[in-house]
């Protein structure tokens, strides 16, 4: 167990390392790219500004899907993972209950069988006491 805990922790902190550097390069990227963009419509170049939108606008917009349209998925992914583990839980729980029923079932028939012999007994006591 401590060994997938550790492990866990290793792939948490990597994790957490690599939204860094992501988030880093995206910054490196996309703030000179708006940089540049303001620049060239501040100095009256918005032709230019469109050529430079239209070359590297797919390329910043594929660095921002992509680093924006990861966190649903590793949101859903863990929400997936929890509900698995529920399901797991309440599986593991109705078996569970079933192996009680089973046994209280078990149970139950021996007590009506003694209840039975018991019965009987009375009813052989009744009419041994209704003969005399």
């Amino acid at each position: 167990m401590s060994e997938n805990n550790a492990e866990s922790e290793k792939k948490g902190s990597s994790r957490h390392i690599n939204d860094n550097h992501q988030f880093t390069i995206s910054l490196i990227i996309i703030v000179p790219f708006v940089s540049y963009i303001g620049l060239f419509h501040a100095f009256g170049l918005g032709s230019e500004a469109k050529e430079i939108m239209a070359t590297l606008g797919a390329f910043v917009g594929t660095i921002v899907g992509f680093y924006f349209g990861q966190r649903p998925v590793q949101n859903l992914a863990r929400q997936v993972s929890e509900a698995v583990s529920k399901n797991e839980t309440g599986k593991k729980a109705v078996f569970d209950a079933q192996d009680r029923i089973e046994s209280d079932g078990e149970y139950i028939d021996e007590l009506n069988k003694k209840l039975d012999a018991q019965t009987k007994i009375i009813n052989k006591l009744l009419s041994k006491n209704t003969e005399e």
